[in-house]
């Protein structure tokens, strides 16, 4: 970190910044501290309230450098048909009381923002990388869902539940899909534990199941391209992809189930139900335009079915350009937002997921929004009222949406002045790129296969978002992050 701070633009500063620009806080204030100060692990009871699974064999999967492990993982075959999944959430809300100093600040910004170089975590390390993390070799509270899947991919039955577990192995995604996918010598705790091996093996099989069961339903999926700058001795000299692998699928699939079925225990006991969604794609007539360029008609009304159909044709005819068509249509599809939706509300519908009932509730230690759907889970487990009213859930999730949106574009700037460094000697070339945005504030382009963007400057008339051309570099300012381009002519 340190070499960072000495290079000759200061990243770390950058994205201090970039926090107090988009109205984020990088430090801890001082009541925070006091509090933490004074904060010990919870005493592990054996009260009725909570069970005791720590004999089961849980792990985690994550990012190689992720210290702020929010689930574990658990199943066992049934019958021939039934494979039962568990995800344990780590109960954050056992030591981050509701209004408490640590509370509120964690609604201030409402999210861990991961930069490139610095994570600015929503809660204090001592907490969400070591008395809230569900850490390797630790006996930690947690709320367990239960789920029965079907051959099919259905989740039959469900439960919800406060328990103990034990993390048995800390494992990262790219080891283990690499033994997954290719029978590569396994990560090392998996040699070490035995069943380990089994015990993936059976998570990703119902993983699949629960994968093939969405997609029949219309779930898009996405390939897109995600690449993190290797930063060494404070120059970036990399860009590393990050893919979306086996491993990741694993992990992904379980926790959309978990939140799936959460969403169904807080609509089956009355209570205000939490979601992220996206009901209307904010451009569809954008969208339809570029499936016709390929050949692909879309219904005038927005179906993600029909989306689907779309995007798994692109991915045979096209896998070389696919993730960046896939960008596109994202971003033309629009942010999702956070609302609250009252027990006798008409069901809100995400059209991405095609899931009526989905909320955000397996990352409490990255998450505000998913520490308040925590609360409401207990409230509701031990037969307590709902801890806050509608009005203050709406304020609330208005806070995270708008948080999340600034938290992004903390992100964004930062990363631009990363790859502005990684771009300095490139400045005369010519590269491929794509229209990814126009307005008032300026044009946007993105260089095929890469994360890059950066401004059109010029050259931009009679082309529309999606569209191909060739830019030239013309000027790059690291400590602003600027990357502007202009049109080049066939």
């Amino acid at each position: 970190m340190q070499k960072l701070m000495n290079s000759r633009v200061n990243l770390l500063e950058i994205a201090r910044q970039a926090m107090l620009a988009k109205g984020l806080s990088p430090d801890f204030p001082s009541k925070v501290q006091a509090q933490l100060n004074k904060l010990q692990a919870p005493m592990l009871d054996s009260s009725n309230e909570r069970s005791d699974m720590t004999n089961k064999l849980w792990f985690s999967i994550d990012n190689d450098d992720s210290l702020d492990l929010d689930q574990l993982t658990y199943a066992e075959r049934i019958n021939d048909h039934l494979i039962r999944v568990y995800v344990a959430i780590a109960d954050v809300d056992a030591l981050v009381k509701k209004d408490t100093s640590l509370d509120r600040h964690a609604l201030a910004n409402t999210t861990s923002v991961y930069m490139p170089m610095i994570v600015f975590p929503m809660l204090p390390e001592k907490l969400s990388t070591n008395l809230t993390s569900l850490n390797p070799n630790e006996k930690r509270a947690s709320i367990v869902v239960q789920m029965d899947v079907d051959e099919s991919g259905r989740v039959a039955d469900y439960h919800l539940f406060q328990s103990y577990v034990f993390n048995y192995a800390k494992l990262a995604y790219n080891s283990v899909d690499v033994w997954l996918e290719t029978g590569a010598l396994p990560p090392e705790p998996i040699q070490r534990i035995k069943e380990l091996a089994s015990q993936i093996r059976l998570q990703d099989e119902v993983a699949q199941r629960l994968k093939k069961h969405r997609q029949s339903l219309g779930f898009l999926t996405w390939e897109t391209y995600d690449p993190q700058p290797i930063i060494k001795e404070g120059q970036v000299v990399d860009l590393q992809e990050v893919k979306i692998n086996r491993a990741r699928e694993l992990i992904e699939n379980l926790m959309i189930a978990a939140n799936t079925c959460i969403t169904a225990f807080l609509q089956k006991n009355k209570c205000p139900i939490i979601k992220r969604v996206i009901c209307h794609p904010k451009h569809w007539e954008r969208i339809v335009q570029i499936a016709e360029k390929h050949k692909f008609p879309l219904p005038l009304n927005p179906d993600s079915r029909a989306l689907e159909n779309f995007l798994i044709k692109m991915r045979a005819a096209d896998s070389l350009n696919m993730r960046d068509l896939f960008l596109v249509i994202k971003k033309l599809l629009g942010r999702g937002k956070y609302i609250v939706q009252a027990p006798t509300d008409k069901t809100s519908q995400h059209f991405g997921l095609t899931l009526a009932p989905y909320t955000h509730a397996t990352a409490p230690n990255r998450r505000y929004s998913d520490l308040i759907v925590q609360r409401l889970i207990k409230a509701r487990l031990v037969n307590q009222a709902c801890p806050y009213s509608l009005s203050i859930l709406q304020t609330m999730l208005q806070t995270c949406t708008e948080k999340e949106i600034c938290a992004d574009k903390a992100k964004r700037s930062v990363m631009k002045s990363v790859l502005a460094l990684y771009l300095e000697d490139a400045i005369g070339k010519t590269f491929d790129a794509f229209l990814t945005g126009k307005g008032e504030k300026g044009n946007w382009i993105r260089l095929i296969s890469t994360a890059i963007e950066g401004k059109l400057i010029n050259g931009y008339q009679n082309i529309e978002v999606g569209d191909r051309l060739k830019v030239k570099l013309v000027s790059v300012n690291a400590e602003k992050g600027f990357l502007d381009f202009v049109q080049e002519k066939h």
